[in-house]
């Protein structure tokens, strides 16, 4: 019983580590996707973060049903948003990179639609 609930304890925290792997991928494509277009990077940042939902909220059941049991839940909303935050301040600083790296006429690459496992 105990090998088996230390199975499931890797299991979880395996599958937060992929999810959190692909939110951070997806964001990444996201934020150089819009960073052409007119707007502030913040703004842009939001939308980019925005575009990825799926993973958030996907990350969020994962963390949830890794810790739900054990901590409180506020600490796994604040978990939650702390990673939202730090998300947001990645995809401005990735904006403004890419912003910066590419001051000639860019090509705008297209933001990604899905993300299919």
């Amino acid at each position: 019983m105990v090998d088996q609930l230390k199975e499931q304890d890797v299991a979880q925290k395996k599958a937060q580590s992929v999810l959190a792997a692909k939110y951070s991928d997806c964001n990444g494509a996201a934020a150089r996707g819009v960073a052409f277009q007119q707007d502030d990077p913040v703004s842009l940042a939001v939308a980019a973060r925005d575009l990825c939902a799926r993973y958030e909220l996907e990350l969020e059941k994962a963390v949830k049903k890794a810790y739900g049991d054990t901590i409180d839940p506020s600490d796994v909303n604040r978990m939650i948003e702390d990673a939202r935050q730090a998300m947001l301040e990645r995809n401005v600083a990735e904006i403004e990179a890419y912003r910066a790296a590419r001051t000639s006429a860019p090509l705008r690459p297209k933001p990604p639609q899905t993300y299919d496992d």
